[in-house]
Order: structure tokens, then sequence, then C-alpha cells
């Protein structure tokens, strides 16, 4: 089995017992918050996480008042020496919810000239929810090409029963098994 990393962006953060014949994985822990003010937060602040992450619709610098939004968020993180991971997410303004691999390339891209620091991607936001795991390889192996020196998380799942299942599917897809995979513990958390 292959060591991989996985960066989790989430708020609560539990522990969970791993089988002995698990391979240890480094694990970086971020935090979530769509809001700038976030950055300026005594309680985000004496948390002393060097990760964030932010949701983004896929085409949201073609929108004034997204852009002038993820502006703020981004100049937060900077100035806070963050490590941004955007996760795009659907389309706002579009009634598909399904760009092409070419518009998600193109939306990294984008994401990377505005903001030259962001080198950490994830293709969807909980993608196991409501994506076939094969439209999401297409996505990440087209935002790989557009930036092979970024990372790009395979996909950020949520740990739903077809976690598992869904992952299996991806790798299938994709003809390899991405080095790096989102996790939101919501429900273990939770519960």
């Amino acid at each position: 089995m292959r060591r991989l990393p996985i960066l989790l962006a989430l708020l609560a953060v539990t522990c969970a017992v791993v089988p002995a014949t698990a391979v240890q994985a480094k694990v970086a822990v971020g935090i979530a918050d769509n809001k700038s003010d976030m950055f300026t937060d005594p309680r985000f602040q004496a948390l002393k996480l060097k990760h964030v992450r932010v949701m983004v619709p896929y085409d949201a610098l073609h929108d004034l008042a997204l852009r002038t939004w993820l502006d703020g968020w981004m100049a937060g993180a900077k100035a806070n020496h963050q490590t941004p991971l955007v996760t795009f997410d659907r389309s706002r303004k579009r009634t598909s919810h399904n760009p092409s691999a070419a518009q998600m390339a193109t939306s990294l891209k984008a994401v990377r000239e505005r903001y030259p620091f962001v080198k950490e991607f994830a293709t969807w936001n909980e993608a196991n929810i409501n994506k076939k795991p094969e439209t999401v390889a297409r996505w990440w192996l087209a935002m790989r090409k557009a930036c092979p020196t970024c990372t790009i998380l395979g996909a950020d799942l949520l740990d739903r029963n077809n976690v598992g299942t869904w992952a299996q599917r991806f790798v299938k897809a994709a003809k390899r098994t991405p080095k790096v995979w989102g996790l939101h513990n919501y429900t273990d958390a939770n519960t």
C-alpha cells in the first residue's frame, strides 16, 4: 500500500483507531471558513493552524462580487502566513452542476494567476455525496496537467459509508492513485 498524506479541511478533529496493517500517513489539519474575518478572530489565532480551506465556485473569478470576496479572503490568508487550499464547488450562476475538465483546468490557472502563492487545490467539495467518481477523476487529471507543481487533492470526501468504494472507483477511472485526499470527518466528530 502506498503512503497517502491526507489534508483535513475541517472544524473538528477526532482521533481514529487505525488497523495495525494500515500505513501511517502524514496528516495536515486545517480549518475551513469562507469568511475573511476568521483571520483576525482571536479564537482562530489561538489554534495556531497553518492550513486553511476556502470553498470557491469554479467560475468565481468571472463574477465581480465573488472575485472581490475571494480577494479579501486570500489577502487574509497571505497576511497571516496561512497555506490556503482552494476547493472548487458548483457555480452560483450556471444551471449545470458539472463543469468540463477544461473548465476546471481553466479555473485553476485563473486562481494561480491571480494568487500565485496558492498551490493546493481540491477537485470538488464532498464529491462522494453527489458526484460520479469518473467525472471527478477527469477533473483531477486535467487540474494536475494544468499545474504539475501544485498539490491537487483527488477530492474532499465526507466520511460516509461510500467513501471507500467511491475512492476505489475514482482510482480505477483515473488509472492512478492520488497522493493526497481531503477528508471531512463531520459524521465521526458529531456522532
